[in-house]
């Protein structure tokens, strides 16, 4: 079955705006790329009485965000930090024992523990269950399971890539002792968007967790695919399983361990995409 080819290599020209902001249009798609400075700590203090947050991670990008909208539909998707930490902050672990036994197992393995600045009474860890910002004309986009999968081979395909942003919204390094990063990029072929959302934890000697959103639509087709996955080990557990690469610098690949991380929980949703009524 030949793939409908919605954007020339003329529509999909980059055009890089003012602001930090380049942008791409194909068929009825646009999308948008905006990148910005560490958050100040006024606009910081802000956030965090407007979300009621007892802390921010170290580096927030207030104003990066990813756009994609589609004229015929309305649909449209934002991904940035304000939202991810809102819903951090709404999490039902939010307040969980277990992040708290973390917390402690943290402090023990530290030489000098008094110097860790961890609260035990949220989570510390800025793990959040976002998964983007999604609408459609008149309201919230609808989702529903689907058997529909994200065409693999169609992205493994040697396409031209039309537009690509690779965006940080958020980053903390757990006072010396991991990192948390909650990051997104898109890329746009002549067939086809896709964007992978992804939050990466390393917790040194106690925990590795990967919470992946990837979003998927071909084009000519009337559905975007949404696939969430939750992957996590135990320091221990990857040693006892030979699996914990022993080059120190592989320890901060998100990637290797998305390859080497068992799933905890995976769920494949789709939103209808419909025409907007006139």
């Amino acid at each position: 079955e030949k793939v409908k080819r919605m954007a020339s290599r003329k529509e999909g020209v980059v055009d890089e705006g003012e602001n930090n902001v380049k942008s791409c249009t194909c068929g009825s798609w646009t999308f948008k790329a905006r990148k910005g400075s560490i958050l100040p700590s006024a606009e910081a203090e802000k956030w965090m009485n407007d979300l009621d947050l007892p802390s921010l991670p170290e580096m927030v990008f207030g104003d990066t965000a990813l756009i994609i909208e589609d004229k015929t539909s309305g649909f449209k998707a934002i991904f940035r930090a304000y939202e991810a930490l809102q819903q951090w902050r709404q999490s039902p672990t939010f307040n969980t024992t277990l992040q708290v036994a973390y917390a402690q197992q943290w402090t023990v393995s530290r030489e000098h523990p008094e110097e860790l600045a961890v609260s035990k009474s949220h989570d510390w860890t800025f793990t959040t269950p976002y998964i983007g910002s999604m609408r459609v004309a008149g309201g919230s986009a609808p989702t529903e399971e689907t058997e529909e999968k994200i065409d693999i081979e169609l992205l493994k395909r040697p396409d031209p890539i039309l537009f690509f942003s690779d965006q940080l919204l958020f980053e903390d390094e757990l006072g010396d002792n991991g990192d948390a990063i909650l990051s997104v990029k898109i890329r746009v072929m002549p067939t086809c968007w896709f964007v992978l959302l992804r939050f990466w934890l390393r917790v040194d000697s106690v925990l590795f967790r990967i919470k992946d959103t990837r979003v998927f639509h071909k084009f000519g087709t009337d559905s975007v695919i949404i696939e969430a996955r939750h992957q996590e080990e135990t320091y221990a557990n990857m040693v006892k399983s030979g699996k914990l690469p022993q080059d120190p610098r592989k320890l901060i690949d998100s990637n290797l361990f998305s390859q080497l991380l068992p799933i905890k929980a995976s769920l494949t949703r789709c939103i209808t995409l419909r025409k907007k009524e006139k």
